[in-house]
């Protein structure tokens, strides 16, 4: 002691320094010191408290990582270990609570094994609730705990009928609104989806009103007018939608019942007409209209524009001439009284396979335009007038068509062309050394028409060649 009081003062100091460097600066060590780097990350709480709290004395060597070795060796911490309501368990404490804040609304149940109520026994933890109804089941028979709220019990090994427990004493029973009946739950309901209710009608014979009148079940709704006496003169059990309505008694109007309130009306994009429904439509078939044109005098462009009626397809020939010109109101296709005569462009203009049909696939193909060999008043009567040298004339006895001679090519294929412009360059095979020509070459008889005869024979005007 008298050392001390004769020390220096400048000594004195440094001594005291030394003595509380450990709780000095192992206090602030957390703001210099990265923590990561340790089994140990400081996070949340754990950021905000001295060193000296989990370092005591400032012995940085052993300190526990787990909460409750370190919580149960420093009385300082205010947290301490467990309280003396808590649950006894063997899971970690990071398991149920967190760093930001200790008191935990949400626990991974994942890792417990034990039945619910070891802990929800309504003193560790928040138990059955006092509404809750009457059971010896296990909680975890109807609950998860991901989803406590939304109940399942699974009702497939139960025998009895519904009532045996839903009779509002046991378990929740029939409500009030129900319509009264003395039949099964399970006739109407199923255990896997309560609603909708699927009702057997099969043997009810009382009218529908009888339960279904807007109390106890839905009743009619608005309704039209004329509507039968009974519900199953339109509906029916198993489907009530859509309506089948005998109209044979119904005198009215069809705009009397549908005026889009009663019954479905006129519908928005409808023609604009003043004419009764039954002038277009008939209640057999209702989609297939057909419209009386004869009092028609507008042209129809005026209402086939593609807004208040269909138009002209996209596919049809550009055309400025009027759809009567072409058409009729009593069969619209196919075609018919086409007047070509006012008609200058070519044939294929139009007759393209695109517009209108087109050449044939049997055709033979030929540069040369349609009309040298058809007209449009009478297309399959072909007339064409052959100009080469090399033609034989017409041959009005067999009246061979154009394919005979032409195949797939304007041009005509010589079977002989040796003989050409003679009959043989395409007879030659035919002639037949026999008979009256047993002995004679074809070379004298390239013509058909041989001079040997007094006239001249088989000439392709022959009929009898």
């Amino acid at each position: 002691m008298t050392l001390l009081f004769h020390m220096p003062i400048k000594l004195f100091f440094i001594a005291v320094m030394i003595l509380l460097a450990p709780f000095v600066f192992v206090s602030n060590a957390s703001n210099a010191y990265d923590h990561d780097q340790t089994k140990f990350s400081l996070k949340e709480k754990h950021n905000d408290i001295p060193c000296t709290t989990c370092h005591i004395g400032g012995d940085f060597s052993d300190t526990p990582v787990e909460c409750k070795e370190c919580h149960a060796r420093n009385i300082n911490i205010k947290a301490g270990i467990f309280s003396s309501t808590h649950m006894p368990v063997d899971l970690p404490c990071n398991v149920c609570h967190t760093n930001s804040s200790f008191r935990t609304t949400e626990t991974d149940h994942s890792e417990f094994t034990k039945p619910c109520v070891f802990c929800h026994d309504g003193s560790k933890a928040s138990g059955l609730s006092t509404k809750h109804v009457k059971s010896s089941d296990k909680c975890e028979n109807c609950h998860i705990t991901k989803d406590w709220a939304v109940a399942r019990y699974d009702h497939t090994d139960i025998s009895e009928d519904c009532l045996s427990c839903h009779n509002n004493g046991k378990y929740r029973g029939m409500p009030d609104g129900h319509n009264k009946t003395e039949t099964n739950c399970s006739d109407c309901h199923s255990s896997i989806a309560w609603l909708p209710a699927q009702i057997q009608h099969d043997s009810v014979t009382e009218p529908c009103v009888s339960c279904h009148k807007g109390m106890q079940m839905p009743g009619i709704p608005a309704h039209a007018s004329a509507a039968g006496e009974f519900c199953d003169d339109c509906h029916m059990m198993s489907a009530w939608t859509p309506v089948r309505f005998n109209h044979d008694n119904i005198t009215k109007q069809c705009s009397a019942c549908h005026d889009n309130y009663a019954a479905t009306g006129k519908q928005v994009d409808h023609i604009q007409a003043s004419e009764q429904c039954d002038t277009c439509h008939n209640y057999y078939s209702w989609f297939i209209v057909r419209f009386d044109h004869s009092t028609t005098t507008a042209e129809c462009r005026t209402c086939h524009d593609g807004i208040v009626a269909e138009s002209q397809p996209g596919n049809h020939i550009p055309s400025l001439t009027t759809c009567g010109d072409c058409h009729n109101t009593y069969s619209w296709t196919p075609v018919r009284n086409i007047d070509h005569s006012l008609v200058t462009q070519r044939c294929v203009a139009c007759h393209n396979g695109v517009f209108a049909s087109g050449q044939p696939a049997g055709h033979f193909v030929t540069n040369i335009e349609c009309d040298e060999c058809h007209n449009s008043s009478s297309w399959l009567l072909i007339s064409y007038a052959h100009i080469s040298a090399n033609y034989p004339g017409d041959h009005i006895g067999s009246n061979p068509q154009c394919n005979d001679c032409h195949a797939n090519s304007s041009s005509v294929i010589w079977s002989a062309s040796g003989f050409i412009p003679d009959c043989a360059a395409c007879h030659a095979n035919d002639f037949m050394a026999s008979n009256k020509h047993r002995t004679d070459d074809i070379n004298l008889f390239l013509d058909c028409e041989s001079s040997c005869h007094r006239r001249p024979l088989h000439r392709v005007s022959d009929t009898g060649f």
